[in-house]
């Protein structure tokens, strides 16, 4: 079984373990690229350097672990398929290609009883196979449904040989895959149509009836050039060859009203597959990803990586409920001047450093020694696993995981300034621009000369894994702050202490990001949970 590295361009799509059909198809380019497998041996992980394209769906029960960019072996089962179908003319099965001209290649050369089989050996415009003698001059330049077509005289009906220009067609409206079927190397041609016809690896037959082992397939077309005529060699390397050679036929029939009208369907179609090296990257099911959490992994540590909430934290002052932001972008600004309020009938977002003293930092109070003891994580008032980064790990986030520097950028989205960073494993998707880094002036409107985009671009960033954390500001007991609340800077706690009377924060500004400074305690940061990837 040929083996093949492939890498996946985009995204690894998994079906999910609750999924009805238990199908998985791969697709090279914009095209899917063959029959629904039927069954996957297993998947090992590996190494090895991708050369091609692929995209592929598979089922989360196979794929046992989640990795960033690992190579994962699919071995696919090479057997008939007894569901299909294949189509015959004339006693002949052929297969419909899509191809602009609506030629109908058959499945196997004249005197073969497979796809698998060489068939027989002839010499151009001869009609009995090698060993035999050489027949001599032909005094035609393209004996395709002429009295020297072994394929028309063989097959009967409208079979014939292949004109130079078909096969040529062939090539240019095809992909092909080298692959192997009952032992017998060759290579797989698919239409766009996802159709496709086996052809095997052949050699040719010399005057003295040796098969030459030239290891890739090979035929004969019907066109004659001018010193000798053309075959097809390889893929497609139409080359002349002397007639005298011995080489396969490969038959087709044109897509007439006759041709159609005898068609007859029979079962037995023979599906192939063989094996393949995907790239995989850091891929799960939607229903695995927890409530609450976006799809991207990040690595805050060498070893410990987490999913971002899909919004900053908030608190619903009237009702005591703690949520996540319907929107990454989403800042409530003003209404954290009512986080003295009990009655107030809404949610506010910016909150002192989190301790027992001052129930997560919903406090009003402007003295640090209120907040002072023990940090209380905010992920507690969601579910368990949620947890504020500590300081190395929102240093990580930024400066230490590999490629850093290019996965963040600084950015206004829907017109709220503030930080987008990007996952572990991410590829900028078709038809958006992402520019890293930070902007040499530090003014509030300089986010946007970075990165500007609307909701439907920011969206197709999401999807893909992008987190944004928005320049929410600060707030100082009930004033919003002034100085701030141009959405100029973002303060996100972390939860490591610096003394009593102080803690760590991660800061935005659109010149830099840094975790080098501190803020008082009793200033109100936002907050956006995380929760480690098992």
């Amino acid at each position: 079984m040929r083996k093949f590295f492939l890498t996946l361009a985009v995204l690894v799509m998994a079906i999910c373990a609750n999924a009805q059909k238990n199908q998985y198809f791969w697709y090279q380019g914009n095209l899917m690229m063959g029959n629904p497998i039927a069954q996957i041996d297993s998947v090992t992980f590996g190494e090895g350097e991708p050369t091609d394209t692929l995209y592929i769906l598979l089922p989360r029960t196979i794929i046992k672990e989640v990795h960033d960019t690992v190579y994962v072996t699919v071995h696919d089962t090479i057997k008939p398929n007894t569901e299909g179908d294949k189509t015959t003319y004339n006693g002949h099965e052929y297969v419909d290609l899509g191809l602009p001209s609506g030629t109908l290649w058959a499945t196997c050369n004249v005197d073969a009883a497979s796809p698998d089989q060489l068939g027989g050996y002839y010499g151009w415009g001869c009609l009995t196979p090698y060993p035999g003698t050489y027949c001599g001059n032909i005094p035609v330049s393209n004996i395709s449904g002429t009295e020297y077509d072994v394929a028309r005289v063989k097959w009967g009906g409208e079979w014939r040989m292949p004109t130079n220009e078909e096969c040529l067609e062939l090539a240019a409206n095809c992909s092909r895959k080298d692959t192997t079927i009952n032992g017998k190397s060759g290579i797989v041609v698919r239409g766009t149509n996802n159709n496709y016809i086996f052809i095997p690896g052949s050699g040719y037959c010399g005057e003295d009836a040796y098969v030459q082992d030239a290891g890739g397939p090979g035929f004969w077309t019907s066109t004659g050039g001018p010193t000798y005529p053309y075959r097809v060699w390889e893929w497609i390397n139409n080359s002349y060859s002397a007639a005298a050679q011995g080489w396969q036929i490969r038959p087709v029939v044109s897509k007439t009203d006759d041709v159609i009208s005898q068609t007859e369907t029979i079962s037995g179609a023979q599906i192939v597959h063989d094996t393949v090296y995907i790239t995989i990257h850091d891929t799960v099911c939607p229903n695995e990803i927890p409530e609450g959490a976006l799809n991207g992994v990040f690595s805050v540590a060498e070893d410990k990586k987490v999913r971002f909430a899909k919004g900053n934290l908030q608190f619903h002052m009237k009702d005591s409920i703690w949520r996540f932001a319907d929107n990454q972008y989403e800042v409530l600004g003003e209404a954290n001047s009512n986080c003295g309020d009990p009655s107030y009938d809404g949610f506010i977002d910016l909150f002192g450093w989190s301790t027992a003293s001052t129930y997560f930092g919903v406090n009003t109070s402007t003295s640090n020694s209120t907040y002072n003891g023990d940090f209380v994580d905010w992920g507690v008032n969601i579910n368990n696993g949620w947890f504020t980064l500590n300081h190395d790990e929102w240093t990580y986030l930024y400066q230490g995981r590999p490629n850093a520097d290019n996965l963040y950028g600084m950015a206004c989205v829907n017109g709220v300034n503030g930080c987008i960073f990007l996952p572990d494993n991410w590829q900028t998707p078709q038809g958006v621009t992402f520019n890293t880094g930070t902007h040499l002036s530090n003014d509030h409107s300089s986010y946007a000369l970075v990165n500007n985009f609307t909701i439907e671009e920011w969206k197709t960033l999401e999807q893909n894994g992008a987190i944004f954390l928005p320049a929410a500001a600060d707030r100082e007991g009930l004033e919003f702050n002034t100085m701030h609340n141009t959405w100029y800077y973002g303060f996100y706690w972390t939860s490591t202490s610096n003394g009593t009377t102080s803690a760590d924060c991660f800061v935005i500004n659109p010149a830099e990001l840094s975790t080098s400074g501190s803020n008082n305690r009793h200033y109100g940061d936002a907050v956006r949970l995380v929760i480690e990837v098992e």
